[in-house]
């Protein structure tokens, strides 16, 4: 009996203890649950913020009118908070109207958990970019594009040495201009994976003693800069680059020279040094290499001699422009292999003969110029099967024959410049099926016969 009594009272005292497990487990789940939520702005970072509004820079700016007191700092526009803690990580203050000049006293700079700042098209008065950012020890992501800072970049910024992009891209203005020494800017930005400097009046000599420490960089953008001293030709070998940007930029005294050797086992997914008529000499075998391009854009350059038939090893790529270099001779005949190609521009070269057959191969073509080119060739042997085609561009070429009727299968066109060849025959009756087109250049050919009265259509 005593032994049942004890059993008995185990399984009591068994049970009262889950029950008693069970209230305290949801009790702190209902606790937890209540108390879950976005921390508060705190006070010193409100304080922080209202200051900034009041400073003569930023007093007319839209985006803060909505910067009171009576309410949380962390739903006014442009700040974003740590919901932990209620400190502010991200201002985003971009085309709000801004200014003045930017004063190393602001209070900006008391916001020391600051992660992301966006500054960019802003009006700084061409004041010089303040030393005191280097407190913002924190940031990731600094973005002063476009705001209208001048003189020197401080060496301080060298102490954000968690940024991962930088952005100083700035409009040139000679009688301000902007000036960056590479060599103290990038010394201790070891997690940089982006950096933009467009449109920079003056690159210092540095540029290709510092950037090969940037091993984690990705993205380069040096659009429309001037670098002064060699052109870094190592850049395109970094290890983890992606895309490098050098449309328009200018390298003195020596220019920008010529193209390196590629590498094999490149990441290069962009590549454009476009409009930069000191790049001479010709376009490597070692292009091949660059098998994961997407964009290789080379227009508007000095480049010379055959296109490598090693391009056909580009299988990803989708944009192709060689236009108004000088090349010549035919195409590779295996152009027609890159097959996810939506744009090809070749025209204003010195490429001659017949266009090669495999061009049908390229369905995926929504932009087609081969103008000022020389090929003798019937335009029915490439653009029968190029259904997708928008715009298709074949002025002052050497094409011959009749216009095929299948051109009228091209239904997406918007864009048919035919005009200054050798097309003969009747315009045919299909063209007024293309009812998509906004310009029609069929000018200076020989052809006969009358208009077709399709062509109202288009009207």
């Amino acid at each position: 009996m005593n032994r049942m009594k004890h059993e008995t009272l185990l399984s009591y005292l068994f049970l009262l203890l889950i029950s008693c497990c069970f209230f305290v487990s949801h009790s702190l789940n209902s606790s937890s649950t209540t108390s879950l939520g976005p921390f508060p702005c705190l006070p010193s970072q409100s304080s922080a913020l209202l200051q900034l509004k009041q400073e003569s820079a930023f007093s007319h700016a839209k985006i803060l009118e909505n910067w009171i007191h009576t309410t949380d700092c962390c739903s006014w526009d442009g700040v974003t908070c740590n919901a932990k803690n209620g400190q502010v990580v991200g201002l985003d203050l971009r085309r709000s109207g801004i200014h003045g000049p930017l004063s190393p006293n602001s209070s900006l700079f008391n916001l020391l958990h600051l992660e992301r700042l966006n500054l960019a098209y802003n009006n700084f008065s061409f004041s010089a970019i303040p030393s005191t950012s280097g407190k913002l020890s924190r940031l990731s992501h600094l973005d002063l594009s476009y705001s209208v800072f001048s003189g020197k970049v401080p060496p301080e910024i060298a102490r954000l040495t968690e940024l991962v992009s930088l952005d100083l891209s700035s409009y040139r203005d000679d009688s301000h201009p902007v000036t960056v020494d590479m060599t103290r800017l990038v010394q201790n930005l070891t997690k940089l994976r982006v950096l933009r400097l467009d449109q920079v009046t003056s690159i210092s000599s540095s540029i290709h003693k510092s950037l090969v420490n940037l091993s984690s960089l990705t993205s380069l953008s040096l659009r429309g800069s001037y670098l002064d001293g060699e052109f870094p030709d190592y850049i395109f070998n970094l290890p983890k680059i992606e895309a490098i940007n050098m449309s328009w930029s200018y390298s003195f005294p020596t220019g920008l020279g010529f193209l390196p050797e590629f590498q094999s086992g490149s990441n290069l997914k962009s590549l454009d040094i476009s409009s930069n008529y000191d790049l001479s000499g010709k376009l490597p075998d070692s292009i091949g290499n660059l098998k994961s391009l997407i964009v290789l854009n080379l227009g508007h350059c000095n480049l010379s001699g055959t296109i490598p038939s090693s391009i056909s090893n580009l299988s990803q790529l989708e944009r192709l422009d060689l236009s108004l270099n000088s090349f010549e001779g035919p195409l590779p005949s295996n152009l027609g292999n890159l097959k996810k190609l939506t744009v090809l521009y070749l025209s204003g070269n010195k490429i001659q003969g017949d266009l090669p057959h495999l061009l049908r191969n390229l369905t995926q073509l929504e932009e087609l110029d081969l103008s000022f080119c020389k090929f003798n060739s019937q335009i029915l042997n490439f653009v029968t099967n190029l259904v997708k085609l928008k715009n298709l561009l074949l002025h002052y070429g050497s094409f011959i024959g009749q216009i095929p009727s299948s051109l009228g299968n091209l239904t997406r066109l918007e864009e048919l410049d035919l005009s200054d060849n050798s097309f003969s025959g009747q315009v045919p009756m299909s063209i007024g099926h293309l009812t998509s087109l906004k310009q029609l250049d069929l000018s200076d050919n020989s052809f006969s016969g009358q208009i077709p009265s399709s062509l109202v259509n288009l009207m």
